[in-house]
């Protein structure tokens, strides 16, 4: 088959097959698996092959179905597309299924994940593709944050469920009697983020307080019983790069979030852009509580939605260097 040069071409892996969609043609075909990791000699140097990073950027692990192939295969693969010039990425699995909603692309399948995928990077070119790792090996810091992110859940999980009243929970009230000094040092943009407003008696107003998002981030910092949250490694805290990457997953190639992060991006982010836009749509009662699907953003609201996206992660990071600076007695 002769193609084109600089085409891109995407794959994707499902059941006991893989499929290739040529983007300029618009054609499908079906391979076995094994015969993925040759497609590199049909393309021509410049040519950018994508596929999703769950089948292509991990290797086989356990009875996991979204792995075909072992590292040492993958690594070969890598090495081979790069000799012969090709451009290989990967393509976040958990934004798959976002783009086939944003375009209306249904029911799930391997042909229309790739359609999908197709859109969505035409549509968002800024989008950042992963590129091969040199090795497949578990590096410890991501084991590491593993272990941390587990924990960290089974304390959200239990401080929520008990309304963070617990008596037990002393982090909960060292939180509550730092929130003054902690609304004094952030940014104004961060105020408005976790909702932050002293009375004039110097307590928190609570009506617009953001105090599951605060104790998520505080959670890395504190533990349940009240003391400092030290690294294994370092037996310091944790800093914002560490904390960004292994426990917030700020890539969109963070694979398992965990809590914490659902808690940050899944439900006070979303709020706070659905504030800033003021596209929030009427309940049954007519009260503008119901935040708009995003498969139904305009253009311009998809515009405002990457820079009010960049204002909430801006004001996690402010928080999290404000408290952290607090902890550590600065």
């Amino acid at each position: 088959m002769n193609q084109k040069e600089q085409q891109t071409i995407f794959i994707d892996c499902g059941g006991l097959k893989c499929t290739v969609y040529w983007e300029d043609t618009g054609e499908f075909e079906e391979l076995q698996p094994q015969d993925a990791l040759t497609i590199q000699d049909r393309l021509n140097a410049g040519d950018t092959l994508i596929g999703e990073k769950s089948h292509f950027g991990d290797p086989k692990r356990g009875m996991s179905r979204a792995q075909y192939f072992e590292a040492e295969e993958l690594l070969e693969w890598y090495q081979s597309c790069r000799d012969k010039g090709i451009e290989l990425g990967f393509f976040s699995s958990i934004m798959t299924e976002k783009a086939r909603r944003i375009f209306g692309i249904q029911p799930k399948t391997d042909k229309n994940d790739l359609r999908a995928i197709s859109k969505y990077l035409k549509k968002f070119p800024q989008y950042q593709i992963m590129k091969p790792r040199t090795t497949l090996e578990t590096h410890p810091l991501v084991e590491e944050g593993w272990e941390v992110k587990e924990e960290i859940k089974d304390m959200l999980n239990l401080s929520r469920d008990r309304k963070y009243v617990d008596p037990d929970d002393k982090a909960s009230q060292l939180l509550t009697e730092a929130l003054p000094e902690i609304t004094q040092r952030v940014k104004s943009n961060t105020k408005d983020a976790f909702g932050l407003k002293v009375k004039k008696n110097g307590n928190m107003m609570k009506s617009d307080l953001k105090f599951c998002q605060l104790y998520t981030i505080w959670s890395t910092l504190i533990d349940f019983d009240g003391t400092i949250r030290l690294r294994e490694p370092t037996g310091r805290p944790a800093g914002w790069k560490y904390v960004k990457k292994h426990i917030f997953g700020f890539s969109p190639h963070h694979g398992n979030g965990g809590v914490a992060r659902s808690n940050l991006f899944w439900h006070g982010m979303p709020k706070y852009i659905a504030k800033k836009q003021g596209n929030k749509l009427p309940n049954k009662k007519g009260h503008l509580t119901v935040l708009k699907k995003f498969e139904n953003f305009t253009d311009q609201e998809w515009e405002s939605f990457r820079k009010y996206r960049k204002e909430y992660r801006d004001a996690v990071r402010d928080m999290f260097q404000v408290m952290r600076k607090m902890v550590v007695g600065i």
